[in-house]
């Protein structure tokens, strides 16, 4: 980020220290990132061997994905998805389940949670 006496500074030399002082950790970074564009973040980041991408709504992230080999939709028993970002080799990365609805397991998530906290 062209900034190396932030790795020198006191405040910020160890992850405790980044903690304690995150808020103005925060603020000098962001300073800094609203300069430049995503690209232009994502290559320096990727220049120095740091896996990195834009965060993408979700209409961003479809037409990002209709632009790959496979389909950025999935339907599972009805319900669209967004399918995994990956593929293997050339089978493609699929739910094998819906999401459930709500409220769906909200009765077995309830039994289990009093269960773990009575004890056995």
């Amino acid at each position: 980020m062209e900034h190396p006496m932030w790795a020198k500074d006191i405040r910020y030399r160890t992850n405790p220290d980044r903690v304690k002082n995150r808020g103005r950790l925060h603020q000098i970074i962001q300073d800094v990132i609203q300069h430049r564009r995503v690209s232009d973040w994502v290559a320096i980041l990727e220049d120095h061997g740091v896996p990195a991408g834009p965060v993408r709504t979700v209409p961003e992230a479809v037409a990002w994905r209709e632009s790959l080999p496979h389909s950025p939709i999935s339907v599972l028993e009805g319900v669209p998805q967004i399918a995994l970002p990956w593929d293997f080799s050339d089978t493609q990365s699929l739910p094998r389940t819906r999401p459930p609805q709500l409220g769906e397991h909200t009765e077995e998530v309830w039994m289990l949670y009093h269960s773990l906290r009575e004890g056995p």
